[in-house]
């Protein structure tokens, strides 16, 4: 049984993900552009790349970076499409402005099964693109 990884790990490896650092790229993104985005000390992105890096969800590249592996990609894609279904949904069928559907979408997404978000993306026509205009991947 896999353990999933935890909020706080899904932010870096959404932002791997979104900073394309994805497998067959061959772009490493280093942890100072990490602590950045997040807002956090740079000691503090490397302790947690090291326990993403353990956990085989990103590899890295001495004095070059970090990218995700397929297992990152393959969870990332999940968590990515289930917010951005739930933004467009938010934003189209309730009226919420965009970042209050991204901050509503974020509290939700993990919590909200699976099934819930087959439906409700089937129930809004499968939308290519959320309400900030990024591409929805669609698990494989």
């Amino acid at each position: 049984m896999s353990v999933k990884p935890s909020r706080r790990e899904l932010d870096y490896i959404v932002i791997l993900y979104e900073l394309e650092a994805i497998p067959g790229t061959n772009k490493l993104v280093g942890p100072q552009i990490i602590s950045k985005k997040l807002g956090v000390d740079p000691s503090t992105a490397v302790i947690m790349l090291k326990k993403l890096y353990r956990k085989g969800y990103v590899k890295y590249r001495r004095r070059r970076g970090y990218a995700l592996t397929v297992k990152g990609l393959k969870v990332v894609e999940e968590v990515v499409w289930r917010h951005r279904i739930l933004e467009v949904f938010y934003v189209e069928y309730l009226g919420l402005e965009v970042e209050e559907a991204c901050c509503l979408a974020r509290e939700t997404d993990l919590h909200t099964p699976v099934q819930v978000i087959e439906r409700l993306s089937k129930y809004i026509g499968k939308p290519k693109c959320c309400p900030h205009g990024k591409p929805i991947p669609y698990p494989r």
